[in-house]
């Protein structure tokens, strides 16, 4: 012992210990448990899962009853649904006796909403919040969560199914656990619940192959088919199955058999396999690759590089906005709980009847390969490499005949391609004739991909052209729906391209792979994909016919078709339909199905990839990227990245490599791909990025790492506003314009950058930033160029506006700028030294000016909008441009 210590009080605290030293106090139990169903729920979000779900999906929901440990589970976009999950759960589980009482939750933001807590109170329902990153506080649906995301990977793996699909299996996951016995209870869950032991004869193992029965409507003929193949994903109780069909439709169904005995033959061959001995030496070394890397290396051979069997029942063609139309809306939460539906049961099938069904295989690319006994690291990582491919192409495809003839799956593809064929000539797509002589003929290749270059103008085709909406006219059909409250409906062709007929002489190969006739060619009497004129051809196809139902095209954008007050949008075969009456609206959509085969999407709500939301009460439109952004920011590698609040440094100015630097091939790619997806968004809602997009496009030939940095740095500056939305408010207000320039921004070539942009209220209906072609010898000639392109993209949108709304004559556009010279030169029409060098076109303006066409008119700099078009703003100077572009927070 030492001496001369002086005792202390042991109540004396020493917060420096406690500061220092403080350990985490032992949990304890500290809740009453239920004591009938529904009485104590826990509930927890999970995600953000890796993959986007079908419909968009990012995150699930679970609820767990703490009496009888019964579970569900809704999958969800953005955590800012969970509010609307809990109230359908609740008024789905409503009882007289049963009334919920207690919820616990973790303290995250859904915890905090105002609309939550209402509901809570009115539904007299106390809430349990955990404490900050106490998740044992609320373990049992942590723990929950844990087991069905064990189990998910395991059941899409042997299911083959895509990875998009796990909205769909974790639904099959916990309708499953809910009818296997608890170890806590002694009985099942369900048994728990409804008294009665859940009868398990209807279930089938998940990603089983089967054929449903086709509707009668779909068969029109005696000889059709009575059924089309289809996978099955979750339960929805009793004998109702969700199922997968041809084109990546979704559907329920009790007319299906079922064959699960080809993915347990397929189990048992991996299980029983015995292991294979690998030299690693003669395997590939692979290169170690940047985290978030998209790219293949070059110094993988190419024979290493084998194709996956492209599954047969998804869209052959989704565009860049990866569209979803083919699938119908599901039921938020399942009915499986009702022991009423366990009750509807398909009597067994007699011995005798059972029919034995071959099967395609499910949606995952599958390679021949075995992988027992190879060498885990290295192949591993292959296995990576080659998967993030798969993801970037969606899917990939043989790329030969010759390819899908080597696959494993050669009689799937073969019965398809038979079946493809059929369906052609069923539409009689084409004459078999014989081979002309001098004459190209055109080779194709499955799935009927032309090859584009073979096709020679004047000969093979005279005109081509894809129409599409402009984004402008879109958008400014969405303002006038919200301004007069119109109905906005969404209309989805199948085939499109097949329905017009070819009016030149166009002579393809047979079919390769299939039964030929020698000496013979195909005469083509439909449009295919994959010629340069089908979208010409289906354009004057669906023209023609929406003519003759009393619609005509507009001429200042012929991608919008309207009657009155109706107006109907063109993207290739997706039809946007808005007008005042909703019986008006079904009646065209009648005579439209009768002549094409359509999907009804009935209300619009995402659009080209762009969430359509609706405030009817308010009168308000919010058009959102959030699904879109988020798949770019992962795809490039940019999901755990540090957001920022402006998308380009004020301080930084970007300049062009040296002309000796040879950028490598990755960066050349990835910066390529980033700046287009980039472009999609800008021009879609993101009006915020157009200049950073501008700026950034300028070196696509020579992107170097400070370019790369930057292209990064707009990434991050979309992860922290990907809540950002496009909103349009109120009354339909006159077109109002603002132009600005930046004097010789671009530090290469000394040109200026110059901007504007129109709106016609809260939101913007158009926007541009691009650098000048000519350098201007002052700001004033660089503002009176700016304003020049401003005023003649004034003159279309007026033009297009009046057609859209018919009020007589156009009013005055109101087009404000910062700078007093370049307001005198436009209204000054005399000449002189200073400006007689000024290209002809730029005095444009002049004219319109003087024929009151627009009236320019003087706006401060720091009032003027269209600033952030032409420079890098810094923080509270951005913040206002952008709420100026009708930008709002979700």
């Amino acid at each position: 012992m030492s001496t001369g210590i002086k005792p202390v009080n042991p109540g004396t605290m020493c917060h420096y210990c406690l500061e220092g030293k403080l350990k985490e106090c032992p949990h304890r139990k500290h809740f009453a448990p239920g004591t009938y169903h529904m009485e104590f729920i826990h509930t927890d979000i999970g995600g953000p899962f890796p993959v986007t779900g079908h419909k968009g999906q990012r995150y699930w929901v679970t609820f767990l009853d703490d009496y009888t440990k019964d579970a569900k589970v809704v999958a969800i976009t953005t955590k800012d649904e969970f509010f609307i999950v809990f109230k359908r759960f609740l008024e789905h589980n409503k009882r007289p006796k049963n009334r919920c009482h207690r919820v616990r939750l973790d303290n995250s933001g859904e915890a905090r909403l105002m609309e939550f807590r209402k509901t809570c109170m009115d539904h007299r329902i106390e809430l349990e919040i955990t404490t900050a990153e106490q998740h044992k506080q609320n373990g049992a649906a942590e723990r929950l969560n844990g087991n069905i995301m064990e189990k998910l990977h395991p059941t899409l793996l042997n299911a083959k199914l895509l990875k998009k699909y796990w909205p769909e299996v974790l639904k099959a996951i916990v309708y499953i656990r809910r009818c296997c016995p608890s170890a806590m209870l002694g009985m099942t869950p369900y048994e728990k619940c409804y008294g009665t032991k859940p009868d398990l004869a209807h279930l089938w193992i998940i990603g089983a192959h089967g054929y449903m029965l086709k509707p009668s409507s779909k068969c029109r003929k005696l000889i059709d088919t009575k059924s089309k193949q289809c996978i099955l994903l979750p339960y929805s109780g009793g004998s109702l199955y969700v199922v997968l069909k041809e084109g990546g439709k979704i559907i329920r169904t009790n007319n299906v058999i079922f064959n699960e005995q080809k993915i347990m033959l397929e189990t048992h061959e991996l299980s029983s396999q015995p292991p294979v001995l690998v030299d690693i030496e003669d395997r590939p070394v692979l290169p170690n690759l940047p985290p978030g890397s998209n790219v293949i290396p070059a110094a993988l051979p190419k024979s290493q590089k084998r194709p996956c069997a492209e599954n047969l029942l998804d869209a052959p063609n989704v565009d860049a906005g990866e569209k979803m139309h083919n699938l119908t809306e599901l039921e938020p939460l399942d009915n499986e709980s009702s022991p009423t539906a366990q009750k509807r049961q398909v009597n067994p099938t007699p011995e005798g009847n059972v029919h034995t069904v071959t099967n395609c295989p499910g949606l995952l690319c599958i390679s021949s390969r075995r992988t027992k006994g190879q060498h885990p690291h290295r192949w591993a990582m292959l296995g990576t490499l080659i998967s993030t491919a798969v993801d970037t192409a969606d899917p990939f495809e043989p790329k030969t005949l010759g390819e899908a003839q080597t696959d494993p799956l050669w009689e799937c593809w073969k019965a398809a391609m038979a079946e493809e064929k059929q369906s052609l000539d069923d539409n009689h797509t084409w004459n078999i004739v014989n081979k002309p002589e001098h004459r190209k003929v055109l080779r194709g290749k499955w799935v009927f991909k032309h090859k584009r270059f073979e096709q020679k103008e004047g000969i093979d085709y005279n005109e081509t052209f894809a129409l599409v909406v402009k984004p402008m006219s879109h958008k400014a059909i969405f303002a006038v729906t919200t301004a007069v409250d119109l109905y906005i409906e969404q209309i989805d062709v199948k085939t499109a391209f097949l329905y017009g007929d070819i009016d030149e002489g166009i002579y393809v190969e047979q079919p390769n792979g299939l039964d030929q006739i020698l000496g013979k060619v195909c005469l083509l009497k439909k449009a295919l994909y994959g010629l340069k004129q089908s979208p010409r051809i289906w354009y004057n196809t669906l023209a023609e016919f929406l003519k003759g139902l009393g619609f005509h095209e507009l001429s200042s954008d012929l991608g919008v078709f309207t009657q009155g007050n109706y107006y109907m949008a063109m993207y290739v075969d997706d039809l946007l339909f808005v007008g005042p009456k909703k019986s008006e609206i079904e009646k065209v959509k009648q005579s439209l199905n009768k002549r094409f085969e359509m999907t009804d999407l009935d209300l619009c709500s995402y659009y080209l990839g762009m969430s359509v939301r609706r405030d009817l009460v308010n009168r308000a439109l919010f058009l959102g990227q959030r699904a879109y952004l988020d798949k770019v920011i992962r795809d490039f590698g940019m999901a755990e990245c540090k957001p920022v609040s402006l998308p380009m440094d004020p301080n930084i100015k970007l300049q062009a490599m040296p002309a000796n630097y040879e950028p490598p091939p990755a960066d050349l790619h990835w910066y390529a791909s980033c700046v287009g997806s980039l472009m999609y968004a800008m021009l879609r809602t993101r009006s915020d990025i157009a200049f950073a997009v501008s700026t950034l496009s300028r070196y696509m030939a020579k992107p170097g790492p400070e370019h790369i940095t930057a292209a990064k740095r707009v990434l991050r500056y979309l992860k922290s506003s990907i809540n950002l939305e496009l909103t349009f408010r109120g009354d339909l207000r006159f077109l109002i314009g603002y132009t600005d320039a930046d004097w010789v921004g671009d530090i290469d070539t000394r040109c200026s950058t110059s901007g504007y942009l129109f709106n016609v209220g809260s939101g913007s209906i158009s926007w541009s930033s691009k650098r000048q072609p000519t350098v201007s010898l002052s700001s004033c000639e660089a503002e009176y160029q700016g304003q020049t392109q401003a005023t003649k993209e004034a003159m279309w949108l007026c033009r297009l506006l009046n057609e859209l709304v018919d009020e007589g004559e156009p009013n005055t556009t109101i087009i404000y700028r910062d700078n007093q010279g370049a307001l005198t030169l436009a209204k000054n029409l005399t000449q002189h030294g200073r400006t007689k060098h000024i290209d002809i076109q730029h005095h444009f303006v002049r004219e319109k000016q003087a024929a009151g066409k627009v009236d320019l008119r003087y706006m401060p700099t720091a009032e003027e909008l269209a600033d952030g078009l032409t420079k890098a703003l810094p923080g509270e100077a951005f913040r206002h441009f952008w709420i100026g572009l009708g930008l709002e927070e979700r």
